[in-house]
């Protein structure tokens, strides 16, 4: 999650960088929801909960064109569990957290007016990938034992799904001066089939487990953020 969030960032430096320097590139930060859909919902009913982030570039102020990449990163499952390990009449405590995690990566071509309007809709059509893994980390919460490592993680295989589709929103103009806008917008993706860990539980034990399920990866995403620039 951690490089997931780190790529999200660099999109709204490279953002404020440019802007700077008067290029015409936008980006911002949706809240999203992803909802399984078709088969996808068949097999798997567990809703995605995630941040998304873009930025684009618009070539020409006289053509409603953008181009961009929207990257994103959401939970589609997640248990934690608390476990004791006495040692010399003390106890430490360990929370062992396990996850199922969807990381997006796609291409994006915006079309939406360039005029100087207080709401601006826009539709989009987008390409890329989705990767599924699961992750499993324990962390220490005490330290009655300072020669233990204090956490330590894994994270399963990477199932990479190709996705593409489309999506349509609104911006609104959030003061009546600035570049400051809410995005309201809804994507409906169509993803390839592959495999994925779902349901992770963690047993008396500290043993985790997942389903495994297979199918295609059909998304609804309605999405509500912040965008910068326009």
């Amino acid at each position: 999650m951690r490089n997931s969030l780190i790529l999200l960032g660099l999109l709204l430096i490279t953002t404020a960088k440019a802007q700077k320097f008067g290029q015409k590139i936008t980006g911002g930060f949706n809240g999203a929801v992803m909802i399984p859909s078709g088969e996808f919902r068949e097999v798997n009913e567990n809703v995605a909960w995630g941040l998304r982030g873009h930025a684009m570039y618009n070539p020409s102020r006289q053509v409603p064109v953008y181009v961009g990449l929207e990257l994103g990163y959401a939970v589609m499952g997640s248990t934690t569990q608390y476990f004791y390990d006495p040692y010399l009449g003390f106890y430490d405590e360990y929370a062992v957290t396990a996850s199922s995690n969807i990381f997006s990566i796609q291409l994006k071509l915006r079309v939406q007016p360039t005029k100087n309007v207080a709401v601006r809709p826009f539709a989009e059509g987008l390409i890329g990938w989705n990767d599924f893994f699961s992750t499993v980390n324990v962390e220490r919460q005490t330290y009655y034992r300072p020669d233990y490592n204090d956490s330590y993680g894994n994270s399963s295989e990477a199932q990479w799904a190709m996705t593409y589709g489309g999506a349509g929103g609104l911006n609104i103009r959030l003061k009546k001066t600035g570049d400051q806008w809410l995005e309201l917008k809804t994507a409906y993706m169509i993803g390839r089939k592959t495999m994925y860990l779902t349901d992770p539980r963690i047993m008396s034990n500290g043993q985790v487990y997942f389903d495994q399920k297979e199918s295609e990866t059909n998304m609804i995403i309605p999405q509500v953020g912040i965008k910068f620039g326009l």
